[in-house]
């Protein structure tokens, strides 16, 4: 996603002040009552040893062990919500931040404002798509012979030989990928659906030559291949490739060896496909020349009649894996194929727009919808969507922190798009979140497993200031935060004063 450099702030952490705590009335009563008690028990809670006597107990009377939680749980409540109120105050105003413990609100700024939330989008997208197409669910892609007869040894022709076209049928899956493509990126392992392992069925179906072509079928989704809400500047940057129900390495027909030449190249170096099935259909001509199976004629786009044989296919990991690669690496190709293939499955029809719309009724159903939220496309790149952060909050509870969705979240300093944020934090490894960059937008969402045992469910976004290094600083002072929660005042301030 589009991103913007910039300054570095002082952090929110560096510029608080200590506050003194005073001891509430009810811990007074709650003193008194416990001093009157140990009048008639012993240390060890039976009667005194003698009249007259009574033994010191193995507490003392005034500890701060002895405060019920019922006392310190608004004293961390408190805290947290002062360290809180400074990260709001140093973002935009046009800021929401939540933060829930076990489903109960700890603090709550702007939480119904509708908001851009970038990436935090696919949190929308994701739980649509495990409602509608099912964790388990695999796209197929498919190779298919016209006619009945059509096959290995078919008719007159040779033992092997498939008589004119074979085709390549695209079932929508977003990782299908050669071997190099999945070399090529930053973070491995990648999840993916191997081409190679279709073109070794097709060898092992007895397939040895194609008197015509190979020809490649997208037809399942419509021809647009962008969404229709997005700046232009999406495209040229080549935040994803053209998008089509048959499409390998992401439609793009070029691609560095290592994704980190892009970064030092102000175009970069991919090179989208002019026609994704018809690209799909050369690569596997391609990987079929290689595993000694002769094809023909010149690879092709087309529609698969009706009626074909299938000769072979490949099937993809499980939605609940195609969702995890989606979430943690924050993949706008996977997120809107996967809007597609909702509108597919509900209407016949693979288009965003029919896709958007399965979305809205679905979090309608779930009961997740907000006044003033709205989905316009899969990934959040389009600035048409709205969200919250009391939506997001309750997707996020809703999918619980070791479910699907929770499990899918990239965790800080460790995996996904938050492997080198959070190095120095003591968040690392205990914070998973989804995260959101546009020029003007920074979001971060998802849960906290902080040191004493409690999990924290949170969400930020803000908009309408240019993101930079701010940003960051103040999501890792979030964090802090987070991970030390409930973290009252310090026990020397509860204790009573020597006289």
């Amino acid at each position: 996603m589009a991103g913007a450099a910039g300054s570095a702030v002082t952090s929110p952490r560096a510029r608080r002040h200590r506050r003194r705590v005073r001891i509430p009335v009810a811990l007074a009563v709650l003193a008194i009552g416990s001093g009157a008690l140990g009048v008639r028990l012993g240390s060890d809670g039976g009667a005194a040893t003698a009249r007259g006597s009574v033994a010191a107990p193995a507490t003392p009377v005034l500890s701060p062990r002895r405060i019920a939680a019922w006392l310190s749980e608004p004293i961390a409540d408190a805290k947290l919500r002062a360290e809180l109120d400074v990260i709001v105050a140093a973002s935009p105003p046009a800021t929401c931040l939540t933060v829930s413990v076990g489903g109960r609100e700890v603090y709550a700024r702007n939480p119904d404002m509708a908001l851009i939330p970038a990436s935090n989008q696919k949190l929308v997208t994701a739980t649509a798509a495990i409602e509608v197409l099912g964790a388990d669910t695999r796209y197929r892609t498919k190779v298919v012979a016209p006619g009945a007869g059509a096959g290995a040894g078919a008719g007159a022709a040779p033992v092997g030989t498939i008589q004119g076209d074979l085709f390549l049928v695209g079932g929508g899956d977003p990782l299908l990928e050669t071997k190099a493509y999945v070399a090529h990126f930053l973070r491995q392992p990648q999840i993916a659906t191997p081409m190679e392992s279709l073109a070794d069925a097709i060898a092992k179906a007895g397939i040895r030559r194609i008197t015509g072509r190979i020809v490649g079928d997208g037809s399942r989704y419509d021809s647009r291949r962008y969404p229709a809400t997005w700046a232009q500047r999406f495209v040229d940057e080549r935040q994803i490739g053209p998008l089509s129900a048959l499409g390998v390495n992401d439609a793009f027909t070029a691609f560095p060896a290592k994704q980190s030449a892009l970064e030092s190249q102000d175009i970069p170096a991919l090179v989208p496909a002019a026609d994704p099935a018809q690209h799909a259909a050369s690569v596997l001509t391609e990987l079929l020349a290689n595993r000694g199976i002769q094809v023909d004629g010149p690879p092709a786009a087309g529609t698969a009649p009706a009626g074909g044989r299938q000769i072979a296919y490949v099937d993809s990991p499980p939605m609940r894996e195609v969702v995890k690669e989606m979430l943690d690496e924050s993949d706008d190709q996977t997120a809107e194929l996967l809007v597609k293939e909702m509108g597919y499955r509900a209407s016949g029809q693979g288009s965003t727009e029919a896709g958007v719309r399965v979305v809205t009724r679905t979090m309608e159903r779930l009961g997740l919808a907000d006044k003033g939220t709205k989905a316009a496309d899969g990934s959040g790149l389009g600035d048409a969507n709205r969200t919250s952060c009391r939506l997001v909050s309750r997707i996020l509870d809703r999918a619980g922190p070791r479910g699907i969705i929770g499990g899918s979240l990239a965790v800080a300093g460790k995996s996904g798009t938050l492997t080198d944020r959070f190095q120095s934090s003591k968040a690392k490894g205990r914070l998973r979140a989804k995260t959101g960059t546009l020029n003007e937008v920074t979001a971060l969402s998802g849960f906290v497993d902080a040191v004493q045992g409690a999990v924290l469910t949170f969400s930020y976004i803000a908009n309408g200031r240019t993101v930079s290094d701010e940003f960051v600083k103040l999501q890792e002072a979030l964090g802090d935060d987070l991970v030390v929660y409930p973290e009252g005042p310090p026990l020397r301030l509860l204790e009573p004063k020597a006289k």
